[in-house]
């Protein structure tokens, strides 16, 4: 027999793929509400999105309500009936969503972020990804876990106007979509990222620099000469690490060239799932308080209580330093791991730019691992203490 809640979340499929085909002739029609400057500054966005009605948090179950077709034709008929999951004014099946009253009841920003997560209310909703006319649970699931091991990104409402937006004309388009309503062009799909997330638990090795490393958890890699350099482009999120396979890493030298556009580094002690890990990264960051600058950052990977962001707020300085690295100029990062004791060289450097005393992490041998939202990496090389 069909449960009551599986029966809502089945209705609430379908009317969302009716509303999503109603609505298509009216978006491509030439209503400019959802549009955003697609050469617009991450400030000019910023500032934007202030008075963007679809510039909402993110819905308890991971879902960004601003790419949902019930929030979207609210906006559209110009009679605004639901405002986002957080608000007290909603729609269709988020009225009656059990994951939307037990999170508002625990008072959590999203389910990715309770002690509980994931209970059996998320998974009984995230297991709707199974069905394809539904791959946006996929994403919300996807969503969730990032939440989960990396805590809340003050940038999360910023990035997700931008990842839902044509990049050719810059129209926020829907879950459903398969192409920019307004001009057509080709869009990352919701299906496409659906499958991302089933990559994090499928491996799938590429060779590279002699060595074959597990790279499911990547968005996308490629090798090719850049610079003079046999490089290997990475391309992917907070979450995405590319392990060297096999690898039993506990104390010794990591040293690779690196070129970073958003952030990069070197990963080790790592799980072979990508849950844990010790991390470098050099990170470029843009939030108004931090503008322009570049850090090199140390953090444990996989628990968002100590994640960067905690950790530079808590403890300002001691697990980062600035650096005058610039954008997609190649350097040379240096590793020397010593039981708790981390030192990380940059390029010639005789003494280290940054040294952990005591390094957060709970696994003391694992994977080692490159790491980058969009970096190049070359001339890896790795010597384990015996």
């Amino acid at each position: 027999m069909t449960s009551e809640h599986e029966m809502n979340r089945r209705r609430f499929i379908m009317e969302s793929t009716c509303l999503t085909c109603g609505c298509a002739a009216a978006f491509v029609a030439g209503t400019h509400q959802f549009d955003l400057l697609p050469q617009a500054s991450a400030q000019s966005r910023r500032s934007r999105g202030k008075d963007n009605p679809l510039a909402t948090e993110p819905a308890f179950c991971g879902l960004f309500c601003g790419a949902c077709s019930g929030l979207q034709e609210s906006v559209r008929s110009g009679t605004v009936k639901c405002y986002g999951c957080r608000s007290n004014q909603v729609v269709g099946h988020c009225k009656t969503c059990k994951v939307r009253e037990c999170a508002k009841s625990k008072q959590v920003h999203t389910c990715g972020l309770c002690e509980s997560y994931p209970c059996d209310k998320i998974k009984e909703y995230h297991n709707d990804e199974t069905e394809e006319s539904n791959k946006k649970m996929a994403v919300a699931r996807k969503v969730s876990e990032d939440f989960q091991y990396f805590g809340n990104d003050p940038d999360w409402v910023e990035k997700q106007i931008e990842r839902w937006s044509c990049k050719k004309c810059g129209t926020v388009f829907e879950y459903g979509n398969v192409k920019c309503p307004k001009c057509s062009a080709p869009i990352i799909t919701a299906a496409m990222e659906a499958a991302v997330y089933a990559r994090r638990k499928t491996p799938v090795f590429t060779d590279f620099d002699g060595r074959s490393w597990q790279t499911n958890l990547a968005y996308a890699t490629e090798t090719k000469t850049l610079g003079g350099r046999k490089a290997l482009l990475l391309q992917g999120s907070e979450r995405t690490i590319v392990f060297l396979s096999p690898s039993n890493f506990r104390n010794g030298t990591i040293e690779c060239d690196i070129a970073v556009r958003n952030s990069g580094g070197l990963a080790f002690r790592a799980a072979e799932d990508g849950s844990a890990a010790e991390l470098v990264q050099l990170r470029f960051l843009n939030t108004k308080a931090d503008k322009n600058k570049k850090l090199i950052l140390y953090s444990p990977h996989g628990d968002w209580r100590s994640s960067w962001r905690e950790l530079r707020s808590k403890e300002p300085g001691k697990y980062d330093v600035e650096t005058k690295m610039a954008k997609d100029k190649w350097f040379r990062l240096k590793l020397v791991v010593a039981g708790k004791k981390l030192d990380v060289y940059l390029d010639k450097d005789t003494e280290p730019v940054l040294t952990v005393a005591e390094m957060l992490g709970k696994r003391d041998a694992g994977c080692v691992g490159l790491y980058g939202e969009n970096a190049r990496f070359a001339n890896f090389t790795m010597q384990p203490e015996s």
